[in-house]
């Protein structure tokens, strides 16, 4: 189930999920991934199918599904291994065929390649860029690595203690960041306070402590 909100409202599709019932029905349009892999102890097959048995959907049906997802994540040839002998890449590319099996029209994927190492996390990051583009789920992804955000977003969020600090294209972000958490998050070591004087034709005049810097 979705937790009731302490504050605010839930809308999905513009509808408030606002009874148990309608939280219910919001629960079962969304994927979700999590930091750490939470597969059963069972086979590769029967996680992946797992949520569809939730669901009802006939066996015929569940294994084409299955091994779709299987084949979009290169987990096809794992489908009878048991889920404790997978390697953390293995199980981190189960959860995510797992989660797009039932075709969620959100989904939520909390830093799950945080983890793995680094040739593993950029395997996984091109597989899931290569294969977003094939749904169309609206994914929101949680990460602290700006080159997972330039290669999986189209848009990206910086927050700063649970507030936007700044919004808008990767790379533009990336490059241009506006405040200091983006910036922070782009990567730029030497960051300063400073008044912008003015800005004309893509020129900016900015008063810092030292004086005055022309760009």
């Amino acid at each position: 189930l979705l937790a009731a909100p302490t504050k605010g409202t839930v809308r999905i599709g513009g509808k408030v999920a606002a009874s148990e019932a309608d939280r219910v029905l919001a629960r079962r349009r969304i994927g979700f991934v999590a930091t750490t892999p939470s597969l059963i102890d069972a086979s590769v097959r029967a996680n992946i199918a797992l949520p569809l048995k939730f669901r009802g959907v006939g066996r015929i049906e569940s294994e084409k599904h299955v091994a779709d997802a299987a084949t979009s994540f290169g987990v096809a040839a794992l489908l009878n291994r048991a889920a404790p002998t997978l390697s953390a890449g293995e199980a981190a590319r189960v959860s995510l065929a797992r989660a797009f099996v039932t075709r969620p029209e959100i989904l939520f994927l909390d830093e799950p390649f945080v983890r793995l190492d680094e040739p593993t996390r950029l395997a996984l990051t091109r597989n899931l860029a290569a294969v977003l583009p094939t749904t169309d789920a609206t994914v929101v992804f949680v990460t602290h690595d700006r080159s997972e955000a330039a290669a999986i977003a189209t848009r990206v969020v910086v927050l700063e203690s649970g507030r936007i600090a700044q919004e808008g294209d990767p790379a533009r972000l990336i490059e241009h960041p506006h405040t200091r958490a983006a910036a922070r998050w782009a990567g730029f070591e030497n960051v300063v306070d400073g008044r912008l004087l003015e800005s004309r034709a893509g020129h900016e005049r900015v008063e810092i402590a030292a004086g005055v810097v022309l760009d």
